[in-house]
Order: structure tokens, then sequence, then C-alpha cells
């Protein structure tokens, strides 16, 4: 598969799409394979219509290609191909990778009807030009991860550029590149599926005033949207979207309530940027028609929304306003479904965020940024691997982020990005996502090719351990959660100058979870160290930062300020146990403290689990998805009360808790080779689901019968999956196929 890129030999400082294109007369039965990638993205039309978009998201040190059988498009005589390239420039899309200028990758194997083959290239047989009528930008002084916005002023003017070769090893040969020309990074295959192509929707119209009009996609959406019209020459259409509606009072104020309030407004506004990070304009497109009056526009990116408001300068005859989602194709042979049917709303809604919320990779918020951040995908990986077997997009997960790995030791906290940014304890938690995925796939040798990163991470954290044995401060961002009283940098008071308790318990926590992926790869002597760290972080906390006449752990070793993630952390390492581990949960639940929200619930709900303090306070901690619920809120959102973002991946616990904690499918061996089911029956009259693992569907059902209720346990694979079933007799190890149980 050796070929050239095609390079554009313009240096521009704006966003640019080019258009390479080239003709191919094809017999009948002709058949073509291709495998292309571009800098920085790239849309494959064949004679008009969409086959492909790309290259997927890659790390600085290996770029993507995609191959795609385009046999189905082809018919006889001359075929069409057409490649659209965006180019990113300086402070554009900072999750893509690019050098100073465009360029495209292509190596097509032709196969003719008489057996005779041809290798087409991305050579000076392409015609390349630059679309002069679309403007592709972003704000100024606005940094963004979201892709730029769009404007097409009139029909399609291409100029033509100028081209050259340069030097690509071939994928076979790995890193090698005699020129040096365009990199030394590899050309790899893209690792995951295909995004699934789903029918386009309409856009409904709910509302008009004289300014313009609401449309609403009838949920939140990750989409491609489509835009055709008829109206005056001269006339300008500007497309804003929105997470939801928002109401504005007397003063100006923005807050949110219902998201499909009737009176509410449909506004774009982002949050981000260089100063305080707030910018207040929109994600708009904004587009002139051409003489005669007609235009069709089509997103080159994916937008985020639920309402499209339309404003136009004249009026305009709709004949097309629709949208095309857009999500990593993830299945859904595990799912829950209950008596209750706020749950059953909630698991719905649950999937639907982790689902706009995944495409090349895990993104943190689709509309604001569209980062792959080390916290928010070691969850959204633990709620895919509940949903679906496809363990792809995890495995890629991981690895992008590994490779995002500073020379201290340290993640980037999201990755892939141009722009460095470093919140310490997420190091730890992509530590927490490579144990809970071997945990669910057995993967052991992927997982053993992540050691080194695992290793490096946790020398970070002793290499700024302070004297007391705590883990100290640095020169990054000491995140914690986004509790109301730590304002917009999610930060307790004292976290910038002072160790943060939080940080040395789930450092110690994380060295236990370390130390078993080190005995599942045979390294016993690493894991013995690891835990014997631990005890030292879990025994400084203790001393220097546990307030005893409180009963609670410190935000910071010298500050009377407490919060529940300090609490969960103490339980989850190890630093408290038994009763005591028991009594402080119940203060955190019950005393005037900083709480957990979204971000961090499914850890709380793990130490609620921990200490049997489950049934009598997740109904507590579920009550924030309940009151998303009566917000109307059709994915979930990233904080509570007035957040900024209304789809975050990290919000969707529900699908875990259903799934894990209350139909209680849980593994406890790696791989899922033991499984126990601890099912919590009285939480509904019914329940059935099924929870995927590498040896088939685990099935588990109840239902009520008089003052019992009727338990039946499927295993796929009694020969590979050890089952044991938690019943108030006992557990009990289930060796065939099928068991019925009274709980």
């Amino acid at each position: 598969m050796n070929s050239p890129w095609l390079r554009v030999e313009e240096l521009r400082e704006e966003c640019s799409l080019y258009a390479f294109s080239r003709h191919l007369h094809c017999p009948k039965g002709t058949q073509l394979l291709a495998h292309l990638s571009a800098d920085s993205r790239y849309k494959l039309l064949v004679n008009g219509q969409f086959v492909v978009e790309g290259p997927c998201h890659g790390t600085r040190y290996a770029k993507m290609y995609e191959t795609i059988d385009l046999t189905p498009y082809l018919v006889e005589g001359e075929n069409h191909l057409l490649v659209q390239v965006f180019h990113a420039t300086d402070g554009h899309v900072i999750s893509l990778y690019r050098e100073r200028k465009a360029a495209f990758w292509f190596v097509g194997e032709v196969t003719y009807p008489d057996g005779k083959t041809e290798t087409i290239h991305s050579d000076t047989s392409w015609e390349v030009s630059r679309y002069a009528n679309r403007k592709v930008y972003s704000y100024p002084g606005f940094i963004p991860s979201v892709p730029p916005s769009e404007e097409v002023d009139g029909e399609d003017v291409l100029v033509a550029v100028p081209t050259s070769l340069y030097h690509q090893a071939p994928p076979e040969q790995r890193a090698f590149n005699q020129f040096g020309v365009r990199g030394t990074y590899p050309l790899t295959p893209r690792p995951i599926p295909h995004h699934v192509k789903h029918p386009q929707k309409p856009m409904l119209l709910v509302k008009t005033d004289k300014n313009g009009a609401d449309y609403d996609a009838g949920q939140y959406e990750t989409a491609y949207v489509h835009l055709s019209v008829k109206g005056k020459a001269g006339t300008e259409v500007r497309l804003i979207y929105a997470e939801c509606k928002v109401n504005i009072d007397e003063t100006g104020k923005v807050s949110k309530h219902l998201r499909d309030d009737p009176e509410g407004f449909v506004q774009g506004a982002y949050d981000g940027g260089v100063a305080k990070g707030t910018y207040q304009g929109g994600l708009k497109d904004t587009i002139r028609f051409t003489e005669d009056g007609t235009l069709t526009f089509d997103t080159f990116y994916y937008r985020s929304f639920r309402y499209i408001r339309m404003e136009t300068t004249a009026p305009v005859e709709i004949q097309n306003f629709s949208f095309t989602p857009y999500y990593y194709p993830m299945g859904d042979e595990g799912r829950v479904t209950c008596s209750d049917d706020a749950y059953n709303k909630m698991w719905d809604i649950s999937r639907h965020t982790v689902m706009c919320c995944a495409h090349d990779n895990y993104v943190d918020c689709p509309y604001y940024e569209q980062q792959q951040y080390d916290m928010d995908s070691g969850l959204q990986m633990l709620f895919t691997l509940r949903m679906t077997g496809d363990s792809a997009l995890p495995r890629k997960s991981i690895s992008d982020l590994a490779a995002s790995q500073l020379p201290d030791g340290m993640l980037q906290a999201n990755y892939p990005s141009v722009v460095v940014q470093v919140i310490p304890s997420f190091s730890l938690y992509w530590v927490l996502m490579l144990r809970e995925y071997l945990r669910y796939t057995g993967d052991l040798p992927f997982v053993r090719s992540m050691m080194g990163t695992m290793e490096k991470v946790f020398s970070a954290f002793d290499n700024i351990l302070t004297e007391d044995g705590l883990v100290g401060t640095t020169v990054y961002w000491p995140f914690v959660d986004w509790a109301p009283e730590w304002g917009e940098t999610g930060v307790p008071d004292g976290g910038v100058t002072e160790p943060l308790t939080m940080y040395t318990l789930l450092y110690a926590a994380t060295l236990k979870a370390g130390a078993e992926v080190c005995e599942s790869l045979g390294r016993t002597g690493l894991a013995a160290e690891y835990r014997a760290r631990a005890d030292k972080a879990n025994a400084a906390a203790n001393t220097h930062c546990f307030d005893a006449n409180r009963g609670l752990y410190r935000n910071t070793p010298y500050r009377n300020a407490y919060a529940q993630q300090c609490v969960l952390w103490a339980v989850l390492s190890g630093a408290v146990e038994g009763e005591a581990a028991r009594e402080m949960m119940e203060k955190a639940m019950t005393e005037d403290i900083s709480i957990s929200t979204f971000s961090m619930n499914y850890y709380l709900f793990r130490a609620l689990e921990k200490t049997g303090l489950y049934d009598k306070y997740a109904p507590k901690v579920f009550e924030g998805w309940h009151r998303m619920l009566d917000w109307h809120c059709t994915t979930w959102c990233e904080n509570p009360d007035n957040p900024r973002s209304e789809c975050h991946g990290w919000s969707s616990a529900p699908i875990f808790e259903l799934s894990s904690a209350i139909l209680g499918v849980y593994p406890t061996a790696n791989g899922m080779t033991e499984i126990t089911v601890s099912p919590r029956a009285h939480w509904f009259d019914t329940i059935d689901g099924t929870v995927p693992t590498p040896h088939g569907l685990v099935r588990v059902s109840w239902a009520k019968e008089g003052d019992a209720k009727r338990m039946v346990v499927q295993n796929p694979a009694p020969d590979k999956i050890r089952m044991f079933v938690c019943t108030p007799h006992g557990k009990i190890e289930q060796t065939t196929a099928e068991g019925q149980y009274t709980i």
C-alpha cells in the first residue's frame, strides 16, 4: 500500500475546505477497495453519494486510515470520486493533530471484470481545489475543541490550488520514513468500526416569531444537519444550535428550568475560551442564497443540539430541513427493564447520553468540548461494557490516553489534544479504567502493554509525596468535583496550595487496583510494593487529615472543611473499614458537608455498597436523576442545578446501578469468568435484564409471587463462567445453564 501524500502548496492562517477529485472509468463488475486518510479531516463521496468520513482520531504518534469497499457505489462507465478535506490551523479543533498544510493519502485497489488489476494513488491525477465561497472559522480569541462554524456564500466556487507529492512509508513498514517529509508517525488502520448510517429525520417546527422560527429534533442529538430552501436571491439564513430551551429574566440573566419550555428561548451560547471561558456567541452556520434563489447546505461536521433556530432576512420556502444522527455503532444487547417506568426512562436516557458522547473516541460533552477526558472516559467505558460486548472503543480510549503521558509521568487530562492540560487525579482514574477493562474483558496482552504507563503514573505521584506522606501540590489543575461551593474550578478551598486529602485517598485506592492488575500478570512483587505504598498513603491521611472530633476527613490537613468525596475514597481505599466506615458514610449522607455531583456519584454508590448502606441512601442519590426527568431532559446534565452542559457521559451511572447493583450481576474474576448474582429484589416488583460477557449474555429476571419473588438466572456458558447466586438461604453455585430461585 505504498502511496505518497498529495499536499496542498498554500499556507493559510484560517481553516479551509478543499476538494480532491478524480474520475474513474469502470466496466460493469469492477471492484474497488480504498484506503485513505487526510490532514486534518475528510469526507468521501462517490458519484455524489456520501460513503465514509475520517480519519479516525489518532494521537501525536499515529495517524489512522480507513479501508472501505467502494464497489457498491460504482456505476458502469464514468465514476466520480470526491474527497472533501478540511484542514485545521492553529487554535482550531484541538483534538486533531495536523501539519501546516492540507494533505490527502489514498490507495485504491481496482479489480476489473477480466481479472486485471490497477492501483490508484493520491498523485497528480487528482484535481485539487479550494472552496472559495466557504468560510470555516472560529471566533477571534476563542480556542475551541469543537469543530468550527461554516459560512457558505452562494453556490460553490472552486479555485485550483498547487500541490506537491511527499513521501509516506507504507503502513506495513510502520514508522520507517527515509525522507522524513510527512513526519515519522506511522499510518495505522482504523481500530474501531465505521459508523452506521442512520436515516434522516425531520426537524419539527415548534415556534415562530417575527425574527425566525424554532425547530425541535425531539431529543438531544449529535447529527449532521441538512437544509434545502428556496427564496429571494441574496437572502441570508442563520442556524443557531441549542442544547435546550433557556429562560431569560428582565435583567438578561439566563437560567434553565423545563428543557422544552414553550416560552423558552433558543440560544447558541458557548462557555470556554481564553480568559474566564465565557463566549457569548453561538455555533451557527450563516448561508447566503445563490442568484436563482436555491440553497442546499450540509454541515461538514456533526452538530450537537436539541433545538435549532432558523433566522432569515426574507421569507423562504423550506424543501428539506433534517438531520442524520451520528454516534459510535454501540450494541444494545445489554439492557434492563423493570416495573418502575421512571427507571426505565433513566436507562434509555443514560444509553442515549453515552451514545451522544461516543464517536471516534469518548467525549465529555459534544456541544462544548468534544474532548476525551480520563475520568469521563473511565466511567463511559464501564457504562459501555454493561450495554455491549464490543470492547473496541474502550480499548482505543485507554490506548489514546496512554499516548498522552508526559515526561513526569502524568497523563494529559484530555487527549488527543494539541493543547496540554493536566489534572493529576485523572491519571489515577486512567489506572482504574485499565483495571475495570481487565475485569470485563480478560484481555491480558493489551493490559500488559499498558503496564509501563501505569508504573510511570504511580512514580509521578510517588515523586510528589510530602514529608508527611500525602500527595502534594503540583503546577497542574487539582480538580476534584463540581460541588457548587467550590466555584468554577471544582477545587476545595486550600486545594491549590495544600495537599488534597481526597487525592491521597484516591492514590491509595488506585495503588490497590494497580496491585490487582499486577497480580493478574504474575508480577506479585510489584503488587506487594503497590499495596505497601497504599497502606502508607492511607496511614498518612489518617494521621494528618482525619478530624477525630468531627469523625470526618478534612478536605486539606489544615482546614476544617469536609466533603463526601473524602469519605467515599477513604472507604474505597480501605483507610477506614468495618463499622467505622459505615458510621462515617452515615455522617457523609446526613450532615451539612459538600456533596458529590454526577461526576463522582458512581464512586459514591460503590462506597454505599461497600458499607451496606446502598438500600438506605441510593434512592437519595437517585433524586438527581429524578429531577432531570422532571425537567424533561433527554440526556443527562454535567452537574446539578443550572449546568453548562446538557449532555455529559459521566452522568450515566443509572446504567451501572440498574445492571450491576440492582439486577445484581457483577464480575468477580477477570474476563467475567466468575460472576456473582446478588439482586436487590425489593426495589421493584419485576425486573429483567441481560449483561454482556465475553462468553455470551447473562440474563436475570424476577417477578413477585405473593410474599416471595421468583428469580431465573441464565448462564450462557456454564463451562466458562462460574456463577454464584446469592439468596436469603445463602450463596449457591449454579452449575447448569438455567437456575430458578426464591428470593
